[in-house]
């Protein structure tokens, strides 16, 4: 991919494809702490059981005290994390509808840190790796261009 950098218009577009995958690295990791972090956080929250002692002669009492469908392992619990900021909420349904006043406040502080101002911080990264390419990638075509007509 970067030695088709030569074709001019080519050129232009990769340089900013490179500069601003340069740019947004550490947002990607910081983005991905929060990731974690919230999903730890929501584990926590959904699935800590109370000592409630299992009715006699009953056979479901393992999801007694788990009303949502949000995952019990880390990396399933990860993607569907990550899938709340696509606006997919089935996990917690039930758990937006009856759940506790701090489940409620989490998500609240999840939507407005990732779904707000991390997004929007992105984008602003983004448009200023474009800016700045953009104005670069004409003499990185030449300067390329040079290096391999040398």
């Amino acid at each position: 991919l970067l030695e088709l950098r030569v074709i001019r218009q080519l050129g232009v577009t990769v340089n900013i494809i490179f500069n601003i995958t340069r740019k947004i690295k550490w947002f990607i990791v910081i983005f991905g702490l929060f990731l974690a972090s919230f999903t730890h956080a929501l584990l926590y929250v959904l699935h800590t059981r109370r000592y409630r002692p299992c009715p006699p002669g009953s056979t479901s009492c393992d999801d007694i005290d788990y009303p949502s469908k949000y995952p019990t392992g880390f990396f399933a619990a990860l993607s569907a994390t990550y899938f709340f900021l696509a606006g997919r909420y089935d996990p917690v349904g039930n758990s937006l509808d009856k759940g506790s006043t701090g489940f409620n406040i989490m998500m609240v502080v999840f939507y407005f840190f990732t779904s707000i101002l991390l997004l929007n911080v992105l984008i602003a990264l983004m448009n200023d790796a474009f800016v700045e390419s953009a104005k670069e990638g004409e003499i990185a075509h030449w300067k390329l261009l040079s290096e391999v007509v040398a």
